[in-house]
């Protein structure tokens, strides 16, 4: 399954606004992907959804995010496992924030989300997941990225 992208412009990219949020979804299935796609839709965003890992990795090699929105089970992966890995490989989005998207009802998905890393996780059950409440959660994660850049310039070397 091809990545979908809602709209191609410039991107707010590590703390300096150009134009519009950047999202990297990683989903569960097209039900999921196509949210995405239409929520990115309707904000304006430059959302890129895809349901393959291969691809995800791809999109996440070649492209800069400003947030990652990651299923917790993706192809029989965990969420995180997929997300320790980006954090692993040197690149753009090695400390790019992160949206766990965790399906309660799954214990392995939220046993996950206790392994959270230090670098702006947050997490959401699937089915709660608004319109609303993914805007301001994607929001807040960029707020956080561009205030903590905001502080290191000031601090200098």
């Amino acid at each position: 399954m091809s990545s979908s992208s809602a709209i191609n412009r410039p991107v707010f990219t590590m703390g300096k606004i150009t134009n519009i949020p950047s999202l990297l979804c990683v989903c569960r299935d097209r039900a999921e992907h196509d949210r995405y796609v239409e929520y990115g839709s309707r904000l304006g965003w430059n959302v890129r959804a895809t349901t393959e890992l291969d691809e995800a990795i791809s999109l996440s090699m070649r492209n800069t995010f400003d947030v990652l929105a990651i299923a917790g089970l993706v192809q029989g992966v965990l969420g995180i496992d997929f997300l320790e890995k980006i954090r692993n490989e040197p690149g753009a989005n090695q400390r790019a924030p992160a949206i766990l998207v965790a399906n309660h009802k799954n214990v392995l998905e939220m046993k996950a989300i206790e392994r959270r890393d230090h670098i702006n996780i947050e997490h959401i059950e699937f089915g709660q997941l608004l319109l609303s409440s993914f805007r301001i959660i994607v929001i807040g994660l960029m707020a956080r990225t561009m205030k903590a850049s905001v502080t290191a310039e000031r601090s200098g070397p």
